[in-house]
């Protein structure tokens, strides 16, 4: 049975002519949103067939590979082309305009690569153009190349923000601490002054200190919980904490803090000028000879990267801090000004709350025995 058309019908019909809102084309919304535009062009004025198509099929694949999405190809539209002369050549393949669309589509290869091909505006070329859009490239396990850092080390580096006021007062705290050192004849002429070995090791129970370590503390928390740790599973406990100040070409040497497992350091003061804190590998996982990586190889023999290095360098600002595991080897570069460099550094061991079946971590101290 057919339905009559009714009044209503053709009013819907006049409404919907005179709507000035266009139906969008689904499929070229999804070509044009799917990812930001990337467009690169080639121009093929001039080559021969033979040269154009064995141009384009090199420049499709590397946009392809760049993750370019749209090509513009310009070919001319051929009026000059002496190939129409030729009696025994087709007059529209002879001519780049025809014969480069018909080489990529029947290019097993290049096709799998292709959204579509469409003519080109005016701006770009008009009938002298074409747009070839491509595919984000799917890179499969296959034949992906992957570099795998395995067992990193990994260094946490956080903001610990007090005022102008507190800092002063644990500066001259500090400074009041060197000037009544208790063990004088223990620094050398470059090493740093360390409060440690002048019989302020314990700056953690300064009453001056407790907001400071307060928001250390968490700090710490933060990191082992970004290694894996269950922190709830733990006991943590300042062992020992000192500042260290640095001055005129002083530094601290290259060592570990082997009586400890989380070591950090907090600048109290510091310049962008006063020297830097230095990681040592001594694991070298990627010597793959003896001494191949070595500062003293012959020239030309490697490029220093962070997959080779021995040492890495940090440039820590004022208030940050460092948190890493004590058998780290570090050291700190010498400072070249003559203000001071003010840092403060801890060592921290963790116990666990309750050690049954696991002979590996410290149990409780409440059940240590003293004698």
């Amino acid at each position: 049975m057919i339905k009559k058309i009714t009044d209503k019908d053709k009013e819907d019909w006049e409404k919907f002519l005179k709507n000035k809102e266009k139906i969008s084309n689904k499929d070229l919304v999804i070509k044009n949103n799917i990812r930001h535009e990337k467009i690169k062009k080639i121009d093929l004025h001039g080559y021969t067939i033979e040269e154009a198509n064995k141009a384009i099929e090199q420049f499709i694949e590397k946009c392809f590979d760049e993750s370019v999405t749209k090509v513009i190809v310009i070919t001319g539209k051929g009026l000059r082309s002496k190939s129409i002369e030729n009696p025994y050549l087709s007059k529209d393949l002879s001519i780049l305009k025809y014969s480069v669309p018909e080489f990529i589509e029947t290019n097993r290869t290049l096709i799998k690569m292709i959204i579509e091909i469409t003519d080109a505006k005016i701006e770009d070329g008009g009938g002298g153009a074409f747009y070839v859009y491509l595919k984000k490239k799917k890179m499969s396990i296959e034949k992906k190349q992957s570099l795998f850092n395995l067992f990193p080390l990994a260094l946490f580096r956080d903001k610990i923000e007090i005022t102008e006021s507190e800092r002063k007062i644990l500066i001259n705290e500090i400074l009041l601490q060197e000037k009544n050192s208790k063990n004088t004849i223990d620094k050398g002429v470059k090493p740093a002054w360390t409060g440690d070995t002048q019989g302020y090791e314990f700056l953690f129970k300064n009453k001056k200190f407790e907001k400071l370590f307060s928001l250390i503390s968490a700090s710490i928390k933060k990191y082992t919980n970004i290694i894996g740790l269950n922190n709830d599973k733990f006991n943590f406990y300042y062992q020992r904490s000192w500042a260290t100040i640095s001055r005129n070409n002083e530094n601290i040497y290259a060592h570990k803090h082997h009586q400890s497992h989380i070591t950090f350091a907090y600048y109290l003061k510091k310049s962008k000028e006063d020297g830097n804190i230095n990681f040592h590998n001594e694991s070298l996982q990627n010597e793959i000879a003896p001494q191949i990586f070595n500062a003293r190889s012959v020239e030309g023999f490697f490029k220093t990267n962070l997959l080779n290095a021995q040492v890495a360098t940090f440039a820590p600002e004022v208030d940050e801090i460092l948190i890493f595991p004590s058998k780290t080897m570090h050291s700190t570069s010498s400072n070249k000004t003559s203000e001071e460099r003010i840092s403060i550094a801890a060592d921290v061991t963790l116990v666990a709350k309750d050690s049954t079946n696991s002979e590996n971590l410290l149990p409780p101290i409440d059940q240590w025995d003293k004698f």
